[in-house]
């Protein structure tokens, strides 16, 4: 469900009629490139979007649902031996998937997202507590997505893996730096996996510019967040698929104002005092 990937060529406190790559593949999920820009649109009422989420009960995270992917994440644990340990039901984990199928899904923002949170094993997640964790654990996670890949254990249009941060002390400027670093120097340059795995990422307070617009929810997360697709799928995606998919999360979130996507990310994707599971 990874919604939104970029080029690194603009920063993302560039205006609209920049160049954006969105990933939510997983969601998500499947993520491609895209080109928007600012035009005018004829403004369309919130409802029509907010009924979608108002017509289904909040995902619950349980085997009794529909989501085929459970709701179990990998802690990095430096002493483990292998370096992660699980933790079902956490509260990173299905506000990350709540993320995906209740905000991602309903509003479109990634057309593969749904097919991927359908498909059984096909999401992923890993989690670190610190974000001095975070580099190390990445290079675990791309080798672990690569294997699922090649290994055959998952289809590539649907697989999406999300490392996320548990540190929300980690502001956006230094988040989006680190990941430029990242990209820049340490994946395209050291990592021989560059060429077949796609990164993309998502952070809570993410913004262009000094934009104020509902924009800025197409690359909201409730942690920072990576996440990995498989290149191939995303090269696969034609050039005007992306710009089409581009043009309407950019005219669907647009005509929405600020305040009403506040709320229903808030009620949608964040789980309340009574919802937060027990450690």
């Amino acid at each position: 469900l990874s919604s939104f990937m970029f080029d690194f060529d603009f920063q993302p406190w560039h205006n609209h009629s920049m160049n954006r790559f969105f990933s939510f593949a997983v969601t998500s999920l499947q993520l491609i490139q895209c080109y928007s820009w600012a035009m005018p649109r004829k403004k369309q009422p919130f409802a029509t979007f907010v009924d979608l989420c108002q017509h289904r009960d909040s995902v619950v995270v349980t085997p009794d649902n529909d989501y085929e992917n459970d709701a179990s994440v990998m802690v990095w644990s430096p002493q483990s031996s292998s370096n992660w340990d699980v933790m079902p039901n956490s509260t990173v984990s299905i506000e990350t998937l709540r993320w995906c199928q209740n905000f991602v899904v309903p509003f479109n923002l990634c057309p593969w997202a749904r097919a991927s949170l359908k498909t059984p094993g096909a999401v992923r997640l890993y989690s670190v507590k610190k974000r001095e964790e975070i580099e190390e654990a990445l290079n675990k996670v791309s080798t672990l997505f690569y294997q699922q890949i090649t290994r055959k254990v998952s289809d590539p249009s649907t697989a999406i893996s999300f490392l996320i941060c548990e540190d929300l002390t980690w502001n956006f400027a230094d988040f989006f730096d680190w990941f430029c670093y990242i990209e820049e120097l340490y994946w395209d340059d050291q990592n021989d996996l560059q060429n077949k795995i796609t990164l993309a990422a998502f952070h809570p307070d993410w913004n262009y510019e000094d934009d104020e617009t509902a924009l800025k929810f197409e690359k909201k997360s409730p942690y920072p967040t990576i996440t990995f697709v498989w290149t191939a799928v995303v090269e696969a995606a034609t050039e005007a698929t992306t710009v089409k998919i581009a043009k309407q999360n950019e005219e669907t979130l647009l005509n929405q104002r600020v305040d009403d996507m506040n709320a229903l990310y808030n009620s949608e994707v964040y789980l309340g005092d009574d919802e937060t599971p027990s450690s």
